[in-house]
């Protein structure tokens, strides 16, 4: 069975059908969400990536005419886990991601692989603020962690696959800022970041975008960012101007941040010409992050659409109630776009609020304004890309 022309004509929207690994992830659950909105039968897979049976009996059930990668491992709370589970992380991202493609090929299916962009650092070449990014025909220069090791490898032997799409995803941000993977939620928990402009993905705008892709049968190697640089104290102050004026925040050095984590982290420009000339109506970062625009899909930015955690208010409450409690949000500044309303209960979980200012559920931090305390257990840490954890309490 051969493998649909790459850039070829999809079969109409009614006839599609996907199969999505990747269930209980971040963009895998995203991507069935979008699907559902759009009416797009998709099934999830149930075999583990490495068993060639189990995907090769999901392929026969399902019978899909696109298959969607969105598993593997990054590691938790962050990618400094995959140094010391390197078997694990071999079996995920490299055996896992090459026996899928191989069984989709014998098949004749195109396979959307959510990869990542993290397997380049700025070089003599590629300057920070030079505005030169690495293309897609580039060799991966960064190994400073085994995960992004593994990932540079498995692209690599992908590349003799004419079936795959390969996504280089980086630094990840949807409008939910109540997830823990998103990269502005992650910053806003940290105590200290590196301020470095890196490239970075928008998934409320690109993740329809690789639906359109699987529809016109594109392979190959695409940076899946958009185009150009933020940094992380400009996403910091949008998120202070947008979301939280109480908030504030610290800097360190690249130097200070290797002394706090086991691995370093890749920071990179990647050009995105090759996805704008395909996707013409492709927004820069900055615009995609602020800009009030609306496109047909009903599409807005991400700080005016962005959706967050708040501990509803009250001595004794719990937040790892059941019932989900009506919370109020502050409007921005700008009078024309507001924060959206969402019923929902606090990411601090063992905690009381004893003072009705707190603002955000964001640490156990006591102060003469606002106390935290916990009901139990003194929590743990949370770790991620560019910055040292806040401690964070979790549901027993």
């Amino acid at each position: 069975m051969g493998v649909a022309t790459n850039g070829s004509s999809a079969e109409p929207a009614t006839a599609l059908k996907f199969l999505i690994y990747g269930r209980t992830g971040w963009i895998g659950g995203l991507l069935g969400k979008l699907c559902a909105e759009r009416g797009i039968p998709f099934v999830y897979g149930a075999g583990r990536l490495e068993n060639r049976a189990q995907l090769e009996a999901d392929i026969v059930e399902v019978a899909p005419t696109h298959v969607f990668n969105a598993a593997g491992v990054t590691g938790r709370p962050n990618v400094d886990w995959c140094e010391t589970h390197r078997v694990e992380t071999i079996r995920a991202n490299v055996c896992g991601t090459l026996t899928l493609a191989d069984v989709c090929r014998g098949r004749g299916l195109v396979l959307i692989n959510y990869a990542t962009g993290c397997i380049f650092e700025y070089d003599a070449g590629h300057q920070l603020g030079s505005g030169v990014g690495f293309k897609e025909e580039d060799t991966p220069n960064f190994v400073g962690s085994f995960y992004s090791k593994t990932k540079a490898m498995v692209e690599e032997l992908l590349k003799n696959y004419d079936n795959v799409c390969t996504l280089r995803v980086r630094m990840p941000i949807s409008s939910d800022l109540s997830n823990p993977r998103n990269f502005i939620t992650k910053i806003t928990r940290y105590d200290r970041v590196v301020d470095i402009p890196n490239s970075m993905t928008i998934l409320d705008e690109l993740l329809p975008i690789s639906i359109e892709m699987a529809k016109r049968n594109l392979t190959g190697i695409w940076n899946f960012t958009n185009p150009g640089v933020v940094s992380h104290n400009e996403i910091l102050e949008m998120y202070r101007d947008y979301i939280d004026p109480n908030f504030s925040w610290k800097n360190f050095t690249l130097e200070e941040q290797c002394k706090v984590i086991v691995a370093p982290r890749s920071n990179n420009e990647l050009d995105c010409n090759k996805l704008k000339m395909e996707f013409p109506e492709l927004l820069s970062i900055k615009e995609s992050l602020i800009k009030s625009q609306m496109d047909d899909d009903g599409m807005i930015a991400i700080f005016s659409n962005a959706t967050t955690f708040s501990v509803p208010l009250g001595s004794g409450h719990s937040p790892c109630a059941a019932s989900a409690t009506q919370l109020k949000t502050r409007p921005r500044r700008d009078p024309i776009i507001s924060l959206a309303v969402r019923q929902t209960v606090s990411p601090i979980a063992n905690a009381r609020i004893e003072k009705s200012t707190y603002v955000r559920g964001r640490n156990n931090h006591a102060s003469t304004e606002t106390r935290t305390k916990t009901n139990g257990g003194r929590g743990r840490a949370v770790g991620g890309t560019n910055g040292t954890p806040r401690p964070r309490l979790q549901c027993p």
